[in-house]
């Protein structure tokens, strides 16, 4: 291991917001302390002739993928790169507050955590307004030794850019390909880990910091094109891949889910904000029942200046 911590960063034509990335965590103190690994899955040539501004820093390492890669299998494979004891997933467009580093670093190097939840903010496109925060309710610090409470307590508290993980036991299930296509195998992969120690083990060490440590920034992301797949087909398959000690609780949340994903209210945001449309019906659908079918086209068939009305 060449550091205790490597920040794993993949990215696909987004340099302008890679380098607001990549300037966050040089600014911190610590940063000679920890490896930078960066994927590009990048069309053109922008993201390397960004880097190459960065070539001083000889902890920042740079690799384009001679092939594009779905976006499960870059996240999968930037942090399969790590050479340290941890690793934390940084979106592109993400960053680490001020003095973020040394508080994750001294946790790596007090708590022998098999995984660790961050809390974050969620700021602005410019950065300079909160916007919200992940995590609101943890005041203090949580720990928790079985896999199942973290998993129904957190579920939905663990968007990228915000997870701490052991790069051993996330290598020992790297090659886990079900989670492939969900657009969250990132966080299937920890959940599949968790379990595998659990069951060999009984316990496993998860840690959630209250601390608001990485900034969260509300750009248009690169999925928004397949958003509604993600939302109505995506997710609710990756609960029914997960492993069966999470089984129970993950098809009672998965149908609580899909449910309010098909509000009325829901829908005609999708419909705004994303590419939800009939043409879509037989791919985005296939965990919906017959009525969550019937209202999405009924949706899809009202004109989005009358929708705009009712939003």
């Amino acid at each position: 291991m060449n550091s205790i911590l490597t920040i794993a960063i993949p990215t696909k034509d987004r340099h302008h917001l890679l380098e607001d990335s990549l300037v966050s965590l040089i600014n911190q103190d610590c940063f000679n302390q920890v490896e930078i690994v960066i994927c590009d899955n990048s069309l053109c040539n922008d993201t390397e002739e960004m880097i190459s501004r960065f070539k001083s820093y000889k902890n920042i390492s740079y690799i384009r993928n001679q092939h594009l890669l779905p976006i499960d299998k870059n996240m999968i494979k930037v942090g399969m790169l790590s050479k340290s004891k941890y690793f934390l997933w940084l979106g592109d467009d993400d960053i680490l507050l001020d003095s973020a580093l040394p508080i994750i670093l001294q946790a790596i190097n007090t708590q022998n955590f098999d995984f660790c939840l961050l809390k974050a903010k969620n700021l602005s496109s410019d950065m300079t307004e909160e916007l919200s925060v992940t995590l609101k309710d943890i005041r203090e610090d949580e720990t928790y030794n079985n896999p199942v409470d973290f998993f129904k307590t957190h579920v939905f508290n663990m968007p990228f850019g915000t997870l701490l993980v052991n790069t051993n036991l996330f290598i020992s299930v790297c090659q886990v390909q079900r989670f492939n296509g969900t657009s969250h195998a990132y966080s299937g992969l920890v959940f599949e880990y968790l379990a595998n120690k659990w069951r060999n083990k009984g316990s496993v060490n998860v840690l959630v910091l209250s601390i608001p440590l990485v900034g969260l920034r509300c750009v248009e992301k690169s999925w928004i094109s397949t958003a509604t797949r993600i939302f109505l087909k995506e997710v609710p398959e990756w609960f029914y891949l997960l492993d069966e000690i999470y089984q129970t609780n993950a098809r009672k949340i998965a149908k609580s889910y899909l449910m309010s994903k098909f509000s009325k209210h829901e829908l005609i945001q999708m419909r705004h904000k994303y590419n939800m449309s009939a043409f879509n019906y037989k791919d985005d659908l296939f965990f919906a029942s017959n009525s969550q079918k019937l209202k999405y086209l009924i949706i899809c068939s009202i004109p989005k200046i009358l929708l705009s009305k009712v939003w």
